[in-house]
């Protein structure tokens, strides 16, 4: 979709339905989605050990879809929904899901083991100013 398709829509109401979405999503989150997270976690971890296992052959695009399938699925499945703290007010879970403490000292290397830290996503997602999209465009133009 592009800004000429945009511009009918009621952005106010737009706002409205996805807050009732969002608000509504939040308060249907359950233990039950963190047993899932766990188990997302073990294929991605597996997919990672696969390829770690296979990477010595050459060619080898199995290898190559496995690491790429273990790195997006750690962000993707684990560290977004953690960092944006999807799973903190889960009680009972351990605190290394909770966005404060999840990937800190040595659990880093084991859950995020990646050269940006989660603690630098946090800062660039929910601390620096954003822009427009239009802000943008018009750098790019120049």
């Amino acid at each position: 979709m592009n800004r000429r398709n945009f511009h009918h829509v009621n952005r106010a109401l737009l706002e409205k339905d996805l807050d009732e979405i969002h608000n509504a999503t939040k308060q249907r989150i359950d233990i039950e989605d963190y047993h899932h997270l766990r188990k997302l976690e073990l294929w991605w971890r597996l997919c990672s050990l696969a390829d770690y296992a296979s990477a010595w052959i050459t060619p080898n695009p199995l290898s190559a879809y496995l690491i790429s399938q273990g790195n997006f699925s750690r962000w993707t499945v684990l560290t977004h929904p953690v960092s944006h703290k999807g799973y903190d007010k889960i009680p009972g879970i351990p605190t290394s899901y909770h966005s404060r403490y999840f990937a800190r000292g040595w659990r880093r290397f084991v859950k995020w083991p990646d050269w940006i830290t989660p603690a630098g996503i946090t800062v660039t997602r929910n601390h620096l100013p954003k822009y427009p999209s239009a802000v943008f465009e018009k750098q790019a133009s120049v």
